[in-house]
């Protein structure tokens, strides 16, 4: 499990008080193009198991408003899940339960996002200076640009989420000057970038991120 993907604790029902761990990403498609519909998308799961000997399984709410969870899935005492069927693009709001063999469920585990995507697409997360500042979803041959009014901090992190390769540079405009730098590592097309120093204070500043 890469060490990017978003942590979603809770405290469950157990006297032990055991904290759940789950992380979640966006998995490709493997269904032929002509089979790809607008409701073609999906988000993975994966969580570290409880270890109560009365665990019966988990169940896993999302939605489309954070903290407003219009579905649910359950899913057994296994420790992987797919949501499915979702419409390309979404970003949808997940938390997870668990419940025991007495039928108790716990209180809702805290709250992740992502984006529902197709096998073309691709998601990046921009941190800056260890927030996450936004989740973009990326087509083929195209780019984002964004920006962060009133944010100086750093370093920047530029993560792809899904595992595809992602061209990415920081530029500024300062003083009629306009200067370009590339994330590091230098060689271009990896999954993660990063950069020292974002600045929208001083200058004008936007990070450019390319699906090839």
């Amino acid at each position: 499990m890469s060490k990017d993907s978003f942590l979603l604790g809770r405290r469950f029902f157990s006297p032990t008080r055991k904290t759940i761990q789950i992380f979640f990403f966006i998995i490709l498609l493997t269904i032929p193009l002509l089979s790809q519909s607008a409701w073609a998308a999906q988000i993975r799961l994966a969580w570290d198991p409880n270890s109560e000997p009365d665990l019966a399984g988990y169940k896993i709410y999302y939605g489309t408003a954070s903290g407003t969870y219009t579905n649910s899935i359950t899913v057994g005492n296994v420790t992987t899940c797919t949501l499915t069927g979702l419409p390309d693009g979404q970003t949808y709001y997940i938390a997870a339960t668990a419940y025991d063999t007495s039928g108790d469920e716990s209180g809702y585990s805290n709250e992740v996002s992502g984006i529902a995507t197709d096998a073309t697409d691709l998601v990046v997360d921009i941190y800056i200076g260890g927030t996450k500042r936004g989740s973009y979803a990326i087509p083929p041959s195209d780019l984002v640009t964004p920006q962060y009014p009133g944010v100086m901090d750093g370093p920047v992190r530029v993560v792809s989420t899904n595992g595809a390769p992602i061209f990415v540079s920081e530029r500024s405009v300062y003083g009629g000057s306009f200067n370009e730098v590339m994330g590091y590592p230098g060689d271009q097309l990896t999954t993660e970038y990063w950069f020292p120093w974002y600045d929208q204070l001083n200058m004008d500043t936007w990070i450019l991120v390319g699906n090839p």
